[in-house]
């Protein structure tokens, strides 16, 4: 793994509800066998989540990443790059179906209220 929490790569993978991805279709309207088909949106997943894994309850005490600046539930899960991919480009693969609506880096964790159909959905990032 990559040493430092500033060499790190992280990728957030939030499911809050996967329609807020499926541009044209509710939760309804998905068959339930395409959600039951779900693959990870890297090789070797498990290996990649080191420190904080979904659902951990954080405090700025029991962090195992420090300095700790949020208390509360980690929503997503970090998948760190392995040494040998640092300077690699590295493959990550859609959770679902859909059009990707934006891609860029960011640093804490943010909220956005979003209206991508009605009625609005509100999305965590980190």
């Amino acid at each position: 793994m990559i040493g430092s929490f500033k060499t790190r790569f992280f990728i957030l993978v939030l499911v809050i509800s996967a329609s807020f991805l499926i541009v044209g279709a509710a939760p309804h309207q998905t068959k339930s066998a395409e959600i039951s088909k779900f693959s990870p949106p890297l090789a070797r997943a498990n290996e990649r989540v080191t420190k904080k894994p979904f659902g951990l309850y954080v405090t700025l005490k029991n962090s195992p990443v420090l300095p700790e600046r949020f208390t509360g539930y980690h929503t997503g899960a970090d998948f760190e790059i392995f040494a040998d991919e640092k300077n690699k480009p590295v493959q990550v693969t859609a959770v679902c179906a859909g059009k990707l609506i934006a891609k860029q880096r960011v640093t804490g964790y943010g909220f956005k209220a979003s209206a991508l159909q009605n009625p609005p959905i509100p999305l965590a990032g980190q």
